[in-house]
């Protein structure tokens, strides 16, 4: 006959051993236990606790090497829905504007239109990234993220394209395009090299928000470092590899020695941030500079690659609060080209104006999407002149991959249906703000892009 103590551990055998698979029903023989009065209400408590602990450390552990101290992982996923509309000049249709959605871009533009005329297109694709983040010791720590890759600029994949059904092509292509290792030698001292994620206090005016530039990045808190007080104050510095250059192939690269150069950008930038009691100001002052090294086809002349007569003085910043009870952001940025005259290359006989040098954004945002049910809402209003920031770094959607010389206003809608997924929409609409600039890179005369997508975080 068995005892009470045999029956005990016979029990929490059970209960250990299928702890990971059928945490139910051990619940429910431990409850028939106690009514039969085999176990005490404190010892099916034990067992339980047991039973938990022996789940926790047996099912879905991850083995870290003893270099990590912790690992984090996270990413996102989205599926967008795009309909695109956009009219053109027959010099933008000479010039070849073709956004095949067979060759991966997105969007479609106005391509092989005869003369003036409007191109519609609509279309489907997706997102994947995923994060991993490690804490190697006090003062070291790296990560690597992975993407879906639609182009250099883009992490959209179209589908359709590849991976459907096996009908046009092998599956969707993943790349890193994060990888990075920070280092904080003192305290308030952050060094970081590779591929990172934007270490500037920016908006997509100048910075498009999938960008992750590739070289050297250091922060200095200001507060720490100097002791100051009574201001949120930080010093934020980079310097990033555009294209790498075959310094001796001169035969090749033609007579501007420019084109001999490894193509660098340069930015530093104060970060403020002030208390007003209900609300906060962030302003955040800056320089960008290049060196003027080539970063596309090999070719001669003011304006003629990309990285040319960069000298921006910048200027974002925002007043956050509530309105309402409503999380608020009001946010402007500001970017002055000096050398924006000899960068926008316009055509001869054609005069440059003082906008084609500047580049200035205005929007606001309403509410917040963390939790389900967040609902929030998103505005701006933007203009870039003809030579005022590298077309390469500001929003591609803005344009269609052609931000200069546009006029932009954007709109956005989230819904959270869940704390960790959205339901949103986006309308964007642009028009060329210098009509006597008719050059390949501003060709479109206007255009609209309507998005709705689903996404979920992780």
């Amino acid at each position: 006959m068995l005892n009470k103590y045999t029956v005990q551990l016979m029990a929490l055998g059970i209960v250990g051993s299928f702890a990971a698979t059928a945490v139910a029903e051990d619940s429910a023989l431990i409850d028939a236990l106690v009514k039969k009065g085999v176990l005490k209400t404190k010892e099916a408590e034990q067992i339980r606790a047991e039973a938990a602990k022996s789940k926790h450390s047996s099912a879905g552990k991850l083995d870290l090497d003893a270099s990590v101290k912790s690992l984090t992982l996270s990413g996102d996923f989205r599926v967008r829905y795009n309909y695109t509309s956009s009219t053109g000049t027959a010099a933008g249709a000479a010039a070849g504007f073709t956004r095949n959605p067979s060759s991966g871009q997105q969007p479609p533009a106005p391509g092989g239109i005869a003369g003036d005329g409007t191109i519609q297109n609509a279309f489907y694709d997706m997102r994947l990234r995923i994060n991993a983040d490690y804490k190697l010791s006090d003062d070291f720590y790296a990560g690597f993220g992975l993407r879906t890759q639609g182009d250099g600029r883009n992490d959209n994949q179209l589908m359709g394209n590849k991976g459907s059904m096996g009908a046009n092509g092998p599956d969707f292509g993943v790349g890193i395009y994060r990888a990075f290792l920070g280092w904080h030698p003192v305290e308030g001292v952050e060094l970081v090299a590779g591929a990172q994620k934007n270490p500037f206090y920016t908006t997509d005016l100048v910075w498009d928000a999938d960008l992750n530039p590739a070289g050297f990045s250091q922060k200095v808190d200001l507060n720490k470092t100097l002791g100051i007080s009574g201001i949120d104050l930080s010093l934020v510095a980079g310097q990033f590899v555009l294209q790498n250059n075959d310094e001796n192939n001169n035969t090749a690269l033609g007579s501007n020695l420019n084109n001999n150069r490894d193509a660098f950008l340069w930015q530093t930038q104060l970060v403020a941030g002030i208390d007003l009691g209900a609300a906060k100001l962030t302003v955040a002052p800056g320089y960008l500079s290049s060196n003027g090294g080539t970063t596309g086809p090999v070719t001669t002349g003011p304006g003629a690659t990309d990285s040319n007569n960069v000298q921006v003085l910048l200027l974002p910043g925002d007043v956050s609060g509530e309105v309402a009870g409503i999380k608020a952001k009001f946010l402007w940025d500001f970017a002055y080209n000096f050398e924006g005259r000899d960068r926008a290359a316009l055509p001869a006989g054609t005069k440059t104006k003082g906008s084609d040098r500047l580049a200035w954004l205005l929007g606001v945002r309403l509410g917040e999407n963390k939790k389900h049910g967040d609902f929030s809402v998103v505005a701006n209003y933007r203009q870039t002149g003809q030579g005022a920031l590298p077309q390469n770094l500001s929003d591609n959607e803005i344009g269609f991959y052609n931000s200069q010389n546009v006029g932009a206003l954007k709109v956005g809608a989230a819904y959270s249906l869940s704390d960790s997924s959205y339901f949103g929409l986006n309308y964007l609409r642009f028009s060329r703000v210098n009509n006597n600039i008719d050059n390949p890179v501003s060709s479109l005369d206007n255009g609209e892009w309507i998005q709705a997508e689903i996404g979920v975080k992780f």
